[in-house]
């Protein structure tokens, strides 16, 4: 009887302790599994941090972006070709005429268009919805360079020096033809065509900085 409760002992005993090692086994494996997922959620994470800061990385290059704009439209935007027709009529005494002279010219102009920035010109600003941007409006570029020209002489009477008056009508159509320019830097259509040129401008800059996965919408104005 007392072997019998010995063996009984001894069978309760090896039982208790295989579950035991059982359990234990079942409990690391069960540890070692969680610690890896554990440690894949923590990559999967530190990647998706990694992207989501990529979305806000914009804020950091908007000075650097300034700059690149500030040298890139230190180059005419757009040139612009418009067609006058310029009369003059000249006394008789002004040239030594034997009577009044009418010269018509035809003339062909190219005008560049573009920004005359200084730091100040350009004001960024980082916002919920995008990337606000104010500018200065484009103007008229240097001196219009006149493509083509021609001209036509009416007088009652022969001219014999033509090249004077040719020459008188070129000086007066010359001093008028920049007003034109800038009224031509006012236009809608010209300054609709700087301010998208210069959203471009800004987007390809601000997709090329590091770090940088999305381009915000950019609203851009005019002082």
């Amino acid at each position: 009887m007392q072997t019998s409760s010995v063996f009984l002992f001894l069978a309760c005993f090896v039982g208790a302790a295989l579950t035991y090692v059982f359990l234990a086994i079942r409990h690391d494996e069960h540890t070692r599994a969680l610690g890896s997922k554990l440690s894949k959620t923590q990559v999967e994470l530190a990647a998706v941090k990694t992207k989501l800061k990529g979305y806000t990385q914009h804020a950091q290059h908007l000075e650097t972006c300034k700059q690149a704009m500030l040298d890139h439209f230190k180059q005419p935007v757009l040139k612009v070709v418009r067609d006058f027709v310029h009369t003059e009529k000249y006394p008789k005494d002004k040239f030594k005429l034997k009577s009044e002279a009418t010269v018509i010219g035809k003339y062909s102009v190219e005008f560049s268009i573009g920004f005359e920035f200084t730091p100040s010109d350009i004001e960024l600003l980082d916002g919920a919805n995008g990337v606000g941007m104010k500018l200065r409006r484009p103007s008229l570029v240097g001196d219009p360079v006149i493509k083509d020209r021609t001209h036509q002489i009416v007088c009652a009477t022969d001219v014999v020096d033509r090249t004077t008056l040719i020459a008188a009508l070129d000086t007066d159509f010359a001093l008028g033809v920049r007003r034109q320019g800038h009224t031509l830097a006012t236009e809608d259509s010209v300054r609709s065509h700087c301010k998208l040129r210069a959203v471009e401008v800004f987007r390809d800059h601000l997709a090329k900085q590091a770090g940088v996965v999305h381009v915000p919408g950019i609203f851009a104005d005019y002082f």
